[in-house]
């Protein structure tokens, strides 16, 4: 197998996946999957592996019907139909126009993004922007203790670790106040297929 991109597809360059095969004996193989957040979130990845799943066990198994398209998705958010505009669907409601006019008016006041320190590699005239993974694990014991503590507390594991990455941030930014974009699967129930399609229907929230 040629050496996987360190970086992933590139976003401007079609396709934003890639899929490539290690033959690791003559009757043994790894796929590997390399797919842009562009055209997949998290659940469409999940969903994608759970069919992949199947036809593995049975070539010839009937995957589960679908009768929800994207289009149809980002329709019944915009009530529009067939290209027109319409006055129906969550951006005609007075919940999103009432969250809209929010954000809008503190658009002006919101920071930056974090200026973190940067380093120049050898023969480089500025930073190249890499990322590094870093990461560790709790234990089953440690994780329930953590979410013991969340619920006396009424906040989330999940509030509790974008707090602590946040922290590490500031630890080592110019300035301690910052903006960060924070994507995160968000699928509004307009259809019982909904959790079936495999587009990208994530969110961005701003912290």
């Amino acid at each position: 197998m040629a050496r996987p991109l360190p970086t992933g597809p590139r976003p401007e360059t079609w396709p934003l996946f890639e899929c490539r095969v290690s033959h690791t004996s003559p009757t043994q193989s790894t796929m590997h999957f390399c797919i842009s957040l562009f055209i997949m979130d998290g659940v469409s990845d999940l969903t994608m592996r759970r069919q992949l799943s199947i036809l593995y066990e049975d070539p010839n198994a009937q995957l589960p019907a679908c009768s929800l398209l994207y289009k149809d998705y980002c329709l019944s958010l915009t009530g529009a139909q067939d290209g027109a505009k319409g006055s129906s669907g969550l951006a005609a409601s007075a919940e999103y126009q009432a969250a809209k006019a929010f954000w809008w008016d503190r658009v002006p006041q919101l920071p930056p993004p974090p200026e973190l320190p940067m380093l120049v590699a050898p023969g480089q005239r500025r930073p190249t922007g890499e990322f590094s993974h870093i990461g560790a694990v709790l234990s089953a014991e440690m994780f329930s203790r953590l979410k013991a503590c969340c619920a006396a507390r009424g906040v989330t594991p999940t509030s509790v670790m974008l707090t602590i990455y946040c922290l590490v941030l500031a630890r080592f930014a110019r300035h301690p106040r910052f903006l960060l974009n924070i994507l995160h699967c968000l699928r509004h129930p307009v259809h019982e297929d909904v959790s079936k399609v495999t587009p990208p229907l994530s969110a961005t929230d701003d912290h």
